[in-house]
């Protein structure tokens, strides 16, 4: 309705310019000076058409676009807390546990939290290919690459081909990956007791079952197929 009323509003704005070009050849002055938009000294009234166009458009324009609200920026929502979020406070106390492991790791045997899993689950299970090492660490193909390779450049892995698959790739401990394995073992308990002796004893416990009990959950929700056949 507003389109049409500014197209009308035009159509007549073009039709008087038109008028206005003949009623200066044919019309009588008074006339003509009426529909002048630039009077002359003669104090005719001033040509309003094309402001009342405009005003029409900018009407149309504030009606066709409405307001939105647009949120604070400086406080978006107050109910929602960073710090009582319990995946952030999972991953928070996981990364703390992870520094504070690597320190003394690093400062013992200048091994990493990741070359420590690969050498404590080769340890454990013999031999594994990286994609196993990956599946009983839960770490991605190229963290497990880059702890694997600089193992083995450290002597503390050995390397083979497997003979089931062409391209497939097989990790064991050498004696010098052994020993360095064993070593490790006695920092990695006492890091576990020092973190035991913040809870109590049923503390302890009941965190080892709630965390069992998480983790299958997640695994529920990420595959449902892969938590049934666990199940």
């Amino acid at each position: 309705m507003f389109r049409d009323a500014v197209d009308l509003v035009r159509n007549g704005r073009d039709g008087r310019d038109e008028t206005k070009k003949v009623a200066g050849r044919h019309s009588c002055p008074a006339r003509s000076a009426l529909h002048d938009p630039h009077p002359g000294a003669g104090g005719a009234i001033p040509y309003r058409a094309p402001a009342l166009a405009t005003l029409m458009e900018n009407t149309i324009v504030m009606r066709a676009k409405p307001a939105v609200r647009e949120a604070d920026p400086e406080i978006v929502s107050d109910d929602f807390k960073l710090e009582d979020f319990l995946p952030h406070r999972l991953a928070v106390a996981a990364a703390r546990v992870n520094r504070l492991m690597s320190h003394r790791f690093e400062e013992a045997s200048g091994v990493s939290i990741p070359e420590w899993r690969v050498l404590a689950v080769i340890g454990r299970f013999g031999v594994l290919s990286p994609s196993a090492v990956g599946d009983r660490t839960t770490m991605d193909k190229v963290k497990v690459s880059r702890a694997a390779a600089s193992l083995v450049a450290r002597g503390l892995l050995k390397q083979s081909q497997d003979p089931t698959d062409g391209r497939g790739r097989l990790l064991r401990l050498t004696r010098k990956g052994a020993t360095a394995c064993q070593n490790l073992m006695p920092l990695a308990h006492g890091i576990e007791e020092e973190l035991a002796r913040g809870l109590g004893r049923a503390e302890w416990t009941a965190l080892q079952k709630a965390l069992v009990r998480l983790d299958q959950h997640v695994i529920g929700i990420e595959d449902p197929d892969a938590a049934e056949a666990a199940d």
